[in-house]
């Protein structure tokens, strides 16, 4: 009975981590690419996610603000949201 309650709980919190992924995605996005340039620039452009990807690691090659793992986040919401 205990582990079904155990399980029962962490479902219902993977289900939050997973609703507030898109909202972190979106909040990275503005918190490090906002360090350089204006949040508008990027999102004014419609690129492929390999457009994005090589657009991002120029960027974190330049500024060094954000990991490699944080890159990988910001390149899935640009090609999601921006893409073309």
């Amino acid at each position: 009975m205990l582990i079904v309650c155990y399980v029962a709980s962490m479902s219902c919190c993977l289900k939050q981590v997973c609703a507030d992924e898109p909202k972190d995605a979106k909040r990275l996005f503005e918190k490090k690419c906002g360090i350089c340039h204006s949040i508008e620039r990027p999102k004014s452009m419609r690129m492929s996610r390999n457009e994005w990807k090589k657009t991002v690691i120029r960027m974190r090659e330049h500024a060094r603000v954000f990991t490699d793992a944080e890159a990988e986040i910001i390149i899935d919401y640009l090609a999601e949201h921006y893409g073309r």
